[in-house]
C-alpha cells in the first residue's frame, strides 16, 4: 500500500528539520518596564551631572573672583612700591647731580691749580734757576783775590739750593694734583654712569605705572630688546 501524500509531506518536513507547527514570535529582550527604568536612571545621571557642572561653574567663578581680588591687591601693592621707588630714584638723581656739580667745580679748581704749578715750575726753571746759575758762573770767572767765597757767593749757592728744593716740591705737588684729577674724573665717570642707569630705571618705572590691564603687546616697544 502506497503512503498517502500527507504522510509523505510530514516525513519530508521531518527530514529537513522543519516542523509542521506554526513558529511562535520571538519575545523582546527587555520589557517596557526595563526600558522605563533604564531611562529614569539615565535621566537621574543627567541631572546629577548637570548639578555637578553647575557646582564646578560656581566654584570656577569663585576662584576667578578670588584670583581677580588677589591680582588687584598685588597690583595696588606693586604700584605703591613703584611710586616709592620712583620717588627714591628722583631723590638719588638730585643728590648725584649735586655731587656732579661739586665735582665739576673741584675739577675746575684743580685744573687751575695745576696750571699755576706748571707756570711756577717753568718760572723756576727758566728764570730763577737760570739767573742764579749764570750769576755763579760769572763769579767763578773772577781773577786774583776777587775769586773768593764771600757772602754774595754763599747767598747765591743757598738760593740755588732753595730753588732746587722748590722745584722738587712743585714736581711733587704736580704729581699729586694729576693723581687727584685722575681720581676725580674717574668718580665723575661713575657718577654719569650711575645717573644714566637711574634715568633708565626711572623711565621704566614710570612706564610701568602707566600700564593698564586692557593694554596688549606690552613687549613690542622700540627699546624692548635693548640691554639696560
Amino acid at each position: 500500500m502506497l503512503p498517502n501524500m500527507r504522510t509523505k509531506r510530514i516525513t519530508g518536513l521531518h527530514l529537513t528539520g522543519k516542523s509542521a507547527c506554526p513558529i511562535s514570535r520571538i519575545q523582546p529582550k527587555y520589557s517596557n518596564d526595563d526600558w522605563d527604568y533604564n531611562n529614569k536612571i539615565k535621566l537621574r545621571i543627567t541631572y546629577d551631572q548637570e548639578r555637578l557642572a553647575e557646582r564646578i561653574v560656581e566654584d570656577s567663578r569663585r576662584v576667578v573672583d578670588d584670583i581677580n581680588d588677589t591680582t588687584r591687591n598685588w597690583q595696588r601693592e606693586v604700584e605703591h612700591h613703584l611710586r616709592e621707588r620712583a620717588s627714591e630714584i628722583r631723590f638719588l638723581c638730585d643728590e648725584l647731580n649735586k655731587q656732579k656739580k661739586t665735582a665739576l667745580l673741584e675739577d675746575e679748581a684743580l685744573t687751575t691749580y695745576r696750571d699755576r704749578i706748571l707756570n711756577a715750575i717753568d718760572f723756576l726753571k727758566e728764570k730763577s734757576l737760570n739767573i742764579c746759575q749764570r750769576c755763579l758762573v760769572l763769579r767763578e770767572g773772577r781773577l786774583g783775590v776777587d775769586l773768593c767765597e764771600d757772602d754774595v757767593d754763599r747767598n747765591l749757592r743757598r738760593e740755588l739750593k732753595t730753588i732746587k728744593g722748590c722745584q722738587a716740591l712743585m714736581d711733587k705737588a704736580l704729581k699729586e694734583t694729576n693723581e687727584q684729577l685722575r681720581k676725580l674724573r674717574a668718580a665723575m665717570y661713575l657718577l654719569d654712569k650711575d645717573l644714566a642707569q637711574k634715568d633708565k630705571s626711572l623711565l621704566i618705572d614710570e612706564k610701568n605705572l602707566k600700564l593698564r590691564d586692557s593694554q596688549h603687546n606690552l613687549g613690542s616697544g622700540e627699546n624692548a630688546n635693548q640691554p639696560w
